[in-house]
């Protein structure tokens, strides 16, 4: 079941989530390959044809929100709330971006949402990327599971 977002704020600090306009969809392929090549092409190499029929198909097109600072996108958020967690597919920032506090005040944003909606958030992501893996950490963040190449995470917001 997919709990649906109306009324839910999706401004905090010095960011706003807008979503993506269709037109725009591919525009977030090209950050993700961006964002996610080097770290994949180390972990299992990069399929691009893969890839790309997998972005294409994992992710719905309502998940997908632009992070914008002043006007500006810095980013973008993929994420679903679902019965038990909302659940973080895709977090990018651009490199030019990085470092600012976008991604904290975007994930403090979602732990936000998903208190309200009374689930607890989740996310995956590669075990060789240990900027990210350190950075969900300090947000509190605990390993639930792995795989071969992947960490599971979750942030406990209900009993």
């Amino acid at each position: 079941m997919e709990i649906l977002l109306s009324g839910t704020p999706m401004i905090k600090n010095n960011i706003q989530l807008t979503p993506v306009s269709p037109k725009d969809l591919g525009r977030t392929y090209d950050l993700f390959k961006e964002g996610l090549y080097d770290v994949s092409e180390k972990a299992f190499g990069w399929d691009e044809t893969f890839q790309h029929e997998r972005f294409n198909k994992a992710y719905r097109p309502e998940w997908f929100y632009w992070i914008e600072n002043d006007s500006k996108q810095v980013g973008y958020v993929c994420f679903n709330v679902r019965e038990k967690d909302l659940h973080v597919h895709v977090l990018i920032i651009s490199k030019e971006f990085q470092s600012a506090g976008f991604g904290k005040d975007v994930m403090e944003l979602l732990a936000d949402i998903a208190k309200q909606s009374s689930v607890d958030v989740t996310l995956s992501t590669l075990k060789n990327n240990a900027g990210a893996v350190k950075f969900y950490q300090r947000l509190g963040y605990k390993i639930v599971g792995q795989d071969d190449y992947f960490y599971d995470l979750i942030l406990k917001l209900r009993d």
